[in-house]
């Protein structure tokens, strides 16, 4: 892991935070969401830290879904059952996002 800044911030309030801007190296889908959750409680508990920004790449071909996304489409059950992709679901909302390289 790399972090790129972690440095006091003033705001426009006069208050000193931090703000927390890193990068990982690529990871399966499931580590990136482990260090997402991670990074959010750390974020939450931490109230020095105002502001959590990560960029990654994934390894392997993978489909983000949203925490409260309930059904999963036949299509990409399909897609997983031949193994042409991988599903992860994040701890946040919304819906499908495709994480897949291309060549």
């Amino acid at each position: 892991m790399k972090i790129i800044i972690n440095k006091p911030t003033k705001l426009i309030l006069g208050i000193e935070n931090q703000a927390l801007i890193f990068s990982t190296n690529n990871l399966p889908g499931f580590d990136q969401m482990a260090l997402d959750l991670n990074s959010l409680d750390q974020t939450i508990s931490n109230p020095e830290i105002i502001l959590t920004l990560r960029f990654y790449y994934w390894t392997g071909d993978w489909l983000s879904i949203g925490y409260h996304q309930k059904e999963i489409p036949l299509h990409w059950k399909n897609l997983l059952s031949n193994g042409e992709i991988n599903i992860v679901r994040r701890p946040s909302g919304g819906g499908g996002l495709s994480c897949i390289r291309e060549a």
